[in-house]
This record gives C-alpha cells, sequence and structure tokens, in this order.
C-alpha cells in the first residue's frame, strides 16, 4: 500500500477539521434558531389559549347564571364551531370522558385528563402544543395549536444550511488542495534535491527564496551540505596524507633497513681489518639511530594526535633556557651561538611538549647556519620566534616544509639521521595548543619562524 505524502496527511487532517467545526457550528445555529422559534410561537399559543379559556369562564359563569346544563353544552359547540374556521386551531369539550363537542377529529384524538397540562404532543404525524384545562367536576377542555409550519420551516431551513454547507466544503476543499500543493512544491523540491545529494551530486542546491519558514530550511539544509563537503574533502585530504605518509615511512625504512641488512652481511661474510669492521659497525648504528628517530617522531605526533594535553602556565624565560641547556649538551655540542632575548612573558601549555617543539625549530636553525652565524630565541608579548641568518628557504621549500619526511636539504639530513618528521611534530605541537606557527625565510637569508600560542 502506498503511503499518503505529508500534504495529503495534512489535507485530510485540516480539511476534517474544518467541516467538523462547520457543520457543529450549522448545527448548533439551526438548534438556537428552532428553539427561538419554537419558543415564541408555543409563548403566542399560549397566550391564545389563556383568552379563549378566560372568555370560555366569564361566558360560562354567564351560562349558569342565567341558564341550565344544556345552555352549557350550546356554549361548548359554539366555540367549537367558531373555531373550525382556524385550521390550526382545534378545540374540544369532555364530559365524563367522553367527547361532547369538537372542532375537528383531531381534537378529540388528543384525548384529555383529570388535572391540567401544557406541552408538546404528536399525533398523526404532526406535531401540536396542547393545553388540557379541567373545569367542574366532569367537564374538560382540550385546546390545540398546530405547529406543523414550524417543522416544515425548520426541515427547509435544514437543506439550506446543509446545501450551503455542501458548497463551502466543496470550494474549501478545492481551495485547500491548490494551496496545499502549491505549498508543497518547496518540500519536494527539498526532496528530489536530497536524492540527487544522495548519489553523490553534491553540488545540488536547495531553494532559499523568501523569508519563511522553508526558505529557512532550505538555508539551513544547503549549510548542512556545505559542511558535509568540507568534512568529505578533509576525510579525503587526511586519507591521502596518511597513505603519503605510509608510502613515505615504508620508503625511508626501506633505505637504512636495506643498508643495515647489507652492512651486517657484509661483515658476516667478508674477511675485514679490524678498521673495515668498526667503520661499517658505525654505519649500521647511524642508520640504527635514523631508524629510532623515525619511530619515536611518529609516536610523538600520534600521542599528540590522540591525547588532551595539559596546560599551566609557563615562563617562556624559563623554556628558552632550557632549550639551550639541552642543545648545548648534546655529544655533537653546536658551533653555532644560541642567543636568548626574552622579556617576562608567560604562557599556558604544557612545558615538555613546548621544550620539544623549541629544541626541533632551534636544531633546525643552528644545521641551517654556519658556525659563525647566530640562532636567535626571540619573546615579546608571549610572541615566540626562532630566528636564523642561513641557508633559507625557496617558496616551494616553505609551501612542503611541515609534510612528513619533507627534506629541503636530503643529503644533509640523511648523513645526520633526520627523519624529516620535526617539522610536522612541531606544527603537531602547536595545533594542540591552539595557536598558530608562520615561517617567514629568502634564500640564502635565513628564516624566521613566528608562533602565536596566545590564540587560546
Amino acid at each position: 500500500m502506498k503511503k499518503m505524502r505529508f500534504w495529503q496527511k495534512t489535507y485530510i487532517l485540516t480539511l476534517s477539521i474544518f467541516l467538523g467545526c462547520l457543520y457543529l457550528c450549522l448545527f448548533s445555529l439551526m438548534l438556537i434558531t428552532y428553539q427561538r422559534s419554537l419558543k415564541e410561537n408555543e409563548t403566542i399559543a399560549k397566550a391564545r389559549f389563556s383568552y379563549i379559556i378566560d372568555s370560555f369562564e366569564r361566558d360560562k359563569e354567564d351560562v349558569e347564571a342565567f341558564g341550565d346544563d344544556s345552555s352549557l353544552k350550546l356554549l361548548m359547540y359554539s366555540y367549537t364551531s367558531n373555531i373550525a374556521a382556524d385550521e390550526k386551531l382545534h378545540i374540544a369539550f369532555f364530559e365524563n370522558g367522553s367527547a361532547v363537542a369538537q372542532s375537528s377529529s383531531i381534537a378529540q384524538k388528543a384525548g384529555f385528563k383529570y388535572h391540567s397540562y401544557s406541552k408538546m404532543e404528536k399525533i398523526e404525524k404532526t406535531r401540536y402544543y396542547v393545553t388540557h384545562w379541567s373545569f367542574g367536576d366532569d367537564c374538560d377542555m382540550v385546546l390545540m395549536q398546530d405547529f406543523s409550519e414550524l417543522y416544515r420551516e425548520f426541515r427547509v431551513l435544514c437543506a439550506i444550511y446543509v446545501t450551503v454547507a455542501a458548497v463551502v466544503s466543496g470550494g474549501l476543499a478545492v481551495a485547500l488542495l491548490f494551496v496545499l500543493k502549491k505549498l508543497s512544491v518547496p518540500l519536494e523540491t527539498l526532496k528530489t534535491t536530497t536524492e540527487r545529494i544522495r548519489e553523490g551530486n553534491f553540488d545540488e542546491k536547495a531553494n532559499e527564496n523568501g523569508g519563511d519558514e522553508i526558505a529557512s530550511l532550505g538555508k539551513s539544509f544547503n549549510s548542512m551540505v556545505e559542511r558535509i563537503k568540507a568534512q568529505m574533502l578533509e576525510l579525503e585530504n587526511e586519507a591521502v596524507q596518511k597513505q603519503q605518509l605510509v608510502d613515505d615511512m615504508a620508503h625511508e625504512m626501506r633505505t637504512p633497513l636495506t643498508n643495515i641488512y647489507g652492512y651486517a652481511e657484509y661483515i658476516e661474510k667478508a674477511p675485514l681489518s679490524e678498521s673495515e669492521t668498526l667503520e661499517s659497525a658505525e654505519f649500521i648504528m647511524s642508520e640504527a639511530k635514523r631508524l629510532k628517530n623515525i619511530s619515536e617522531k611518529i609516536l610523538d605526533t600520534s600521542y599528540i594526535r590522540n591525547n588532551e594535553i595539559k596546560k599551566t602556565e609557563l615562563k617562556v624565560e624559563q623554556l628558552f633556557s632550557e632549550t639551550k641547556r639541552i642543545l648545548m649538551n648534546v655529544a655533537n655540542k653546536p658551533e653555532t651561538e644560541i642567543i636568548l632575548d626574552c622579556d617576562d612573558s608567560k604562557i599556558m601549555g604544557d612545558e615538555t611538549l613546548l621544550v620539544v617543539l623549541l629544541c626541533n625549530l632551534t636544531e633546525n636553525a643552528l644545521k641551517a647556519s654556519k658556525k659563525d652565524e647566530k640562532v636567535t630565541l626571540f619573546c615579546e608579548n608571549g610572541m615566540i620566534s626562532v630566528i636564523d641568518h642561513g641557508k633559507g628557504m625557496t617558496p616551494e621549500q616553505l609551501s612542503n616544509i611541515t609534510k612528513p619526511f619533507y627534506r629541503t636539504d636530503k643529503s644533509r639530513s640523511r648523513a645526520d639521521g633526520g627523519a624529516g618528521l620535526g617539522l610536522a611534530l612541531s606544527k603537531q605541537i602547536v595545533e594542540s595548543h591552539g595557536g598558530t606557527m608562520k615561517f617567514d625565510s629568502e634564500l640564502g637569508k635565513g628564516t624566521k619562524i613566528t608562533i602565536d600560542l596566545t590564540t587560546r
């Protein structure tokens, strides 16, 4: 069974509610009109009956004062004769339960009771307002007013109301169908757009024209699609970067592993002198150190990416001093001088990670500088800079400098065991602190790296 659409459900529900309210109001209006008319006619009938009864009582008293029982019957006949001409009014007199005189057979069929009452009765499918009045010991008068005309008018009124309601209902049904179908067009368009996007066409746009809720929905929908596109592009880029990282890592590790295996096999099988053996062992250790550096850098990057860092307030001057102490106490002490120029700035961050960051950047600056040049660690108002006057970099090198395993000087990096992951790790550290890292460099004139950790 085919499911109903939203506009169809809305159409049926709205139409049902409106028609229900319409017919309820019309029925209430008809009922109120009928009750009012009925009460007015009853009031008129009561007044008329009261006048007849009062007149009969006066005439009855006069007859009883000057006449006999036959005179009373003649009075009854006279009343029935006078009223017989009125087709709407009927009168009957009863004595000891038997009809004595009546204006019509209908009056006799109303019967009598031995107490006075007034009510609406139905006789031979016609409604009458009946008043039963007792006078004397065994005599009764029955007065009847025909209300059939009132009921016929009520039925005509009902027919008119029903006809009007049917016309209004039909017009409303057509108008509501047109309006709802027109209002559902944007939703149908949005549904079509959604289906196309589901098929992979993310260039589709929902209609944003207008200032109603549907236009607002279209804007939100387009914003959602743009965000999904951005996230998909980001995921694709991450997938490409991860694949590139794996490929680069496999390439980087294959060379030292091949060298280690080759020199180990050479030592095992070839007759070597002591100096040749020592030289081969040193080369193996150098390649092993290179593998160790690669693995450590990868683990550090993974740790930073998957763990939330804990920040504390740190003095930049102390970070600079610790960085210089570490770099000046390594086995291959650099010949280039490290200058510290720092105000009393304080920043929020992880001390260990920030020292690693400064060591990586300063070590790269030292490697790019000659022994008579200087590397400066500078800080002012929380802005940290690492400045050297060494080789510098080209625009192409700057655009790739933070990519894993990228080297501006491949021969130098391989010789000293560099993994090509230092700046990639540095970028990860800066981003984990919510900061930014900017490179300014010119070939042959040096490089300036500016770190801003004050954004958060």
